[in-house]
């Protein structure tokens, strides 16, 4: 994740605390998904499967996620993706197909 995060300008100011506050998470849960070319990571998605609210504050970009947030409802949420190559939309259709979000 961090290696990652250093090639995306858009991830690279934040701190090792916040990976961590979503690593954790999202590793425990098995709620992410890790993009490889060859054996060189290129992308990383980490979701939640969030309530309503939830949700909301997720879209609002309120961080950290509470631990009882991570698996608080039904709706497919992605909390962050990481994809300092490009393809980002790409990336999205793949976890909707995998997931049936929208």
């Amino acid at each position: 994740m961090v290696f990652l995060a250093m090639k995306s300008p858009e991830h690279r100011g934040r701190s090792l605390a916040e990976f961590e506050a979503l690593a954790v998470p999202a590793i425990m849960t098995r709620q992410f998904r890790l993009w490889r070319n060859d054996k060189q990571p290129i992308a990383l998605a980490v979701w939640a499967m969030a309530s309503d609210d939830v949700t909301a504050r997720i879209k609002a970009g309120e961080r950290p996620l509470s631990p009882a947030d991570w698996n608080s409802g039904p709706h497919f949420t992605l909390v962050e993706l990481i994809a300092p190559y490009g393809g980002k939309e790409g990336f999205e259709r793949v976890l909707g197909e995998m997931t049936g979000a929208e």
